[in-house]
């Protein structure tokens, strides 16, 4: 026998909020079934409407803030990665370039902070100092830098299209390493990252923006060290023929006094 069937669409509470909308039929006696296939849930924006840029832009930004602080707030993390916070604090944006600098000041006295390059959220490029513990920010300034290809890279970080920040490079680079950062900055869609080992090897890694992955690792053990320790062995050496030498003269200075002294008396003897 033949059945009417009445598909309805039960739409209540699915079009806000991007609910289930899912299909029922009726039989002919009345009785209900659910439908053998529903719909998958569907947002707002994928049914036809769209989300406002400008919310898009400071969600990123929260997002970006909030892992800031999850991965070096309170004193958590490495110096590099404080140094990340405490820039970023005192100038939000994202960080494209961060290195451990030595400076001599003007009485000649040697000391270390990190440079830390920030594209910031008002589109304008900043250079902070922070101390070499990360903890503290020295100055900060304005800095050019109108590299189309820099603001292209640092807009896309800012947007949250990268898959790593230079907060996670930095963790996954030292725990990959077990070294400590030393410099990092954005090179051809790749973060590259320079570290030192408490036993003075240098490594390098590159780490992919897209994917998160390491894409390059190199390992380089300190032979300038070892070359300076042998350099150390030889002025050493040095300095000692260098003795050895002026004892060599002195002993000629009194083999040479000494004839004199036969030649006097060899004098005496012929008078």
């Amino acid at each position: 026998m033949k059945r009417n069937i009445i598909i309805a669409i039960v739409a209540a509470g699915a079009v806000v909020g991007g609910g289930t909308l899912a299909g029922a039929t009726m039989g002919s006696g009345g009785d209900s079934e659910q439908a053998s296939n529903t719909l998958e849930p569907i947002s707002v924006a994928e049914a036809g409407g769209s989300a406002s840029g400008g919310d898009d832009d400071r969600d990123d930004r929260d997002d970006r803030n909030e892992r800031n602080e999850r991965g070096a707030g309170g004193g958590e993390g490495s110096a590099a990665e404080r140094a990340v916070h405490s820039a970023l604090t005192a100038r939000p944006g994202v960080v494209t370039e961060i290195e451990l600098d030595d400076d001599d000041d003007d009485d000649g006295d040697r000391h270390r902070a990190w440079e830390v390059e920030i594209f910031g959220d008002d589109d304008r490029w900043y250079e902070v100092h922070v101390s070499e513990d990360g903890r503290e920010v020295l100055d900060s300034h304005d800095k050019d830098d109108d590299d189309d290809d820099d603001r292209a890279v640092a807009v896309s970080l800012r947007s949250g299209n990268a898959e790593v920040d230079v907060l996670g490079a930095i963790r996954l680079a030292e725990q990959q390493t077990s070294a400590a950062l030393r410099e990092a900055d954005v090179d051809d869609g790749h973060w590259e990252l320079e570290l030192r080992g408490g036993d003075g090897a240098e490594h390098e890694l590159s780490i992919n923006l897209g994917t998160g992955n390491v894409t390059d690792r190199e390992r380089d053990d300190d032979d300038d060290r070892d070359d300076r320790g042998d350099d150390d062995w030889d002025d050493r050496d040095d300095d000692r023929d260098d003795r050895d030498d002026n004892d060599n003269r002195d002993d000629d200075d009194w083999d040479d006094r000494d004839d004199d002294r036969d030649d006097r008396d060899d004098d005496r003897d012929d008078r």
